[in-house]
């Protein structure tokens, strides 16, 4: 489980909290989007709860036993190896199981990146996070530059992975969740 207590956030005092006093709960398998507006603090609020930032006050606490993985909104635009090489800190057994869930066929691992569809690319980042075996996924923007069956793919992963995930959107996804912004 992953808990949010009395978060805030002011970047700019003159322009004043992008969010505050927010408590949230995520459990074990629970969908939960976050949706709102362009400049809300929704990357910033996935990035503390990631524990790549720190809130002006409060504080995110894991359980234990629980672990978070992050997909950052512009991941990996251009690169020019295989997916293999990029993401080379994951063992590639653990890479090439990750990759077979997500549907993701073992040759592509290691074609040339340039060659690959955004949606493939996708399935390449998701299968490196889901390589850690995380028990809750982070995901910003995930259906960003995403065809129509890229995103039904994912919108259908998504909603029957065991994992909690936490998708971040400017528009309203098709997931069963529960909104906090």
């Amino acid at each position: 489980m992953l808990q949010g207590f009395d978060l805030s956030l002011t970047v700019d005092p003159r322009v004043g909290p992008l969010f505050e006093h927010l408590d949230l709960a995520i459990g074990d398998g629970e969908k939960v989007a976050l949706v709102g507006r362009n400049g809300v603090g929704k990357t910033r609020l996935i990035r503390i709860l990631a524990g790549l930032d720190s809130p002006s006050s409060g504080r995110v606490v894991l359980t234990q036993g629980s672990s978070v993985a992050y997909l950052p909104q512009d991941f990996a635009r251009s690169f020019t190896g295989s997916l293999t090489e990029l993401y080379d800190e994951v063992p590639f057994h653990a890479l090439a199981k990750a990759a077979t869930r997500v549907g993701l066929a073992s040759h592509l691992l290691h074609q040339s990146y340039e060659t690959l569809s955004f949606g493939e690319k996708m399935k390449g980042a998701i299968a490196s996070l889901l390589a850690a075996e995380p028990t809750i996924l982070l995901l910003d923007e995930p259906t960003n530059h995403l065809d129509i069956p890229a995103k039904e793919w994912l919108t259908d992963f998504l909603v029957e992975c065991p994992e909690s995930v936490v998708p971040v959107s400017y528009t309203h996804l098709t997931l069963p969740t529960t909104p906090y912004v």
